[in-house]
C-alpha cells in the first residue's frame, strides 16, 4: 500500500502527452504518482494533521431541564464608545455676556449727492 498526498493548492499541469490536467485543492493522489515527482510543493501526505488549539471554554448550547446556562458577555473592545453615553450638561457661563448696541444707521438720500 503506498502513501497518499492530498493536493493543497490548486493548480494546472500540461502532461507532455497533451491536454491538461486540472488539480483541484483538496484532491487525493497515490504516493507513487508521477506528478508527485514534478509538482510536489502542491501536495501534503495525509498522515501530517494540521493541529488547531482547542478553544480555553466550549459554552453549551442548551442546558438540562431546569437548568440556566451560564452565559458572559463579549468583551469591549478598547477604545470604542458606548451606545449610549452619559449626557453632559452644558457649561452655562457665570456672567451672561456683554451685549454690544447696534450703530446707527444713516440713510443717505438721492437729493444730497449732486453732480457738476
Amino acid at each position: 500500500m503506498s502513501n497518499k498526498h492530498r493536493c493543497i493548492n490548486a493548480f494546472a499541469y500540461c502532461p507532455e502527452g497533451g491536454g491538461m490536467r486540472i488539480y483541484a485543492g483538496g484532491v487525493e493522489v497515490d504516493g507513487d504518482d508521477p506528478i508527485l515527482e514534478t509538482h510536489s510543493a502542491h501536495f501534503a501526505p495525509i498522515a501530517a494533521a494540521v493541529s488547531v488549539p482547542a478553544p480555553s471554554r466550549i459554552e453549551r448550547a442548551t442546558a438540562e431541564p431546569g437548568e440556566l446556562r451560564e452565559l458572559s458577555a463579549p468583551k469591549r473592545r478598547p477604545g470604542r464608545p458606548r451606545k449610549n453615553p452619559q449626557p453632559v450638561e452644558p457649561e452655562i457661563p457665570a456672567e451672561p455676556p456683554a451685549t454690544v448696541e447696534p450703530e446707527p444707521v444713516v440713510e443717505s438720500s438721492a437729493a444730497d449727492t449732486t453732480e457738476d
